[in-house]
């Protein structure tokens, strides 16, 4: 395998889509065991908003959360003002798979609205086309 190159590496803690109360007491844990990362699903059940609220209010400020939605919003016109919201949060720092995978216009059009990074799962969809 090679040399040792790092004494550490930066891991995240992963959670399921919970409520903005269970959220707060879920990153608290994560802090507690040295945690400044997490992933959080995002589902359209749960106001991912308020779960931004919920770990903005209780986070240190060197922590920081990625949504992953894995297409839940769908499309732009339901991502625009979700994702719009989320920027207003500075721990929120990346939003995965916001809209389908295989809508290529709808990437580029959430490129020319939101400020927050956000990023596709994988690139099957764009070698290997869509499933659907």
């Amino acid at each position: 395998m090679g040399q040792q190159m790092r004494d550490w590496v930066a891991m995240s803690w992963w959670m399921p889509s919970m409520s903005p109360e269970d959220t707060a007491e879920e990153v608290k844990v994560a802090v507690e065991r040295g945690y400044r990362s997490l992933k959080c699903k995002g589902r359209a059940f749960v106001d991912v908003v308020e779960q931004a609220r919920a770990i903005q209010e209780v986070a240190p400020p060197d922590f920081r959360v990625e949504f992953d939605f894995n297409g839940a919003l769908i499309c732009v016109e339901n991502a625009v003002p979700i994702l719009r919201e989320l920027e207003k949060y500075p721990v929120v720092k990346g939003i995965e798979e916001p809209i389908f995978a295989h809508d290529i216009e709808g990437w580029r059009r959430l490129h020319n609205q939101i400020r927050i990074p956000f990023y596709l799962h994988g690139v099957s969809v764009l070698t290997e086309g869509a499933s659907r």
